[in-house]
């Protein structure tokens, strides 16, 4: 599904919900004859078969109409950052802001009365019932984070933005880093045209952490399942070209081409 000229977005919703019958099975009890019907059919009410001694329910099965089919490209592939996780590069992107942006919600500054405690909670879980106005009061309105929202998820920015480099990291301590003067090179020639670049791995924190201080690679780096990451590409790491959910180019760690001919040969064409 990532392959070169994969459409993204429609490998997101190629999947199939399956459509399925119910099939009711009576016995004869006397001739061990067996007779099938729709559980939902006309035939089956009419029947009342239910009501004759001479059958007696058998099993039920399930008849195939549209057999299920997932998506080419699931919800693993979710490339997220805890909110606690993100660093001060994750943090300047525009993508990231704006999830950021989105996560906050109205609040109001409540204090129990009986304790004198304060606490926050979004408006949107407040009511006169739950908060009796003898045993609680509204000091004022907030803004908080959304308790619901845990981090950044950048699926559906990575298959919508203009054009996005993505290298993908299935697993750094299995990972080939002969070309990192080729990644950095391009990092930085991406931030200079305003190309997002970001990394996507399956590590920990501690892993991100070695991995940015052992080769001085500052780059935005978010977390997905290392199952995706596999399905992505087979060499650890590889490079994805992707410009509005299009994959432009793969590039395997032994071919990564240069930022210059990539701007030649794969840029807006």
């Amino acid at each position: 599904p990532y392959a070169k000229g994969s459409d993204l977005v429609e490998k997101m919703k190629d999947g199939v919900e399956g459509k399925y019958q119910t099939i009711l099975i009576y016995k004869n009890v006397r001739t061990g004859e067996k007779i099938e019907y729709l559980s939902s059919s006309q035939e089956y009410s009419d029947s009342k078969i239910w009501e004759d001694k001479n059958w007696k329910f058998f099993k039920k099965s399930q008849k195939v109409i549209v057999p299920t089919r997932i998506a080419s490209i699931s919800d693993q592939f979710n490339p997220f950052l805890d909110f606690a996780d993100l660093s001060d590069v994750e943090m300047s992107m525009d993508a990231v802001k704006i999830e950021l942006k989105s996560s906050f919600v109205k609040g109001l500054n409540m204090l129990e009365i009986a304790s004198n405690k304060q606490f926050k909670i979004a408006q949107s879980d407040y009511s006169q019932e739950d908060y009796p106005s003898e045993y609680f009061s509204v000091l004022d309105t907030i803004v908080l984070q959304d308790p619901v929202v845990t981090g950044v998820n950048l699926r559906d920015y990575i298959v919508t933005v203009d054009r996005i480099l993505v290298l993908s990291i299935s697993k750094f301590s299995a990972a080939n880093w002969d070309n990192i003067d080729r990644y950095k090179d391009i990092f930085s020639n991406c931030k200079k045209q305003h190309i997002p670049f970001i990394v996507i791995c399956s590590g920990s924190k501690a892993e991100i952490d070695s991995f940015r201080k052992k080769y001085s690679f500052n780059v935005p780096i978010f977390v997905n399942d290392e199952t995706e990451l596999k399905a992505i590409a087979r060499s650890n790491p590889s490079l994805l070209i992707i410009e509005k959910g299009i994959v432009k180019g793969k590039y395997p760690h032994r071919s990564t081409p240069s930022f210059n001919w990539m701007k030649r040969n794969i840029f807006g064409k």
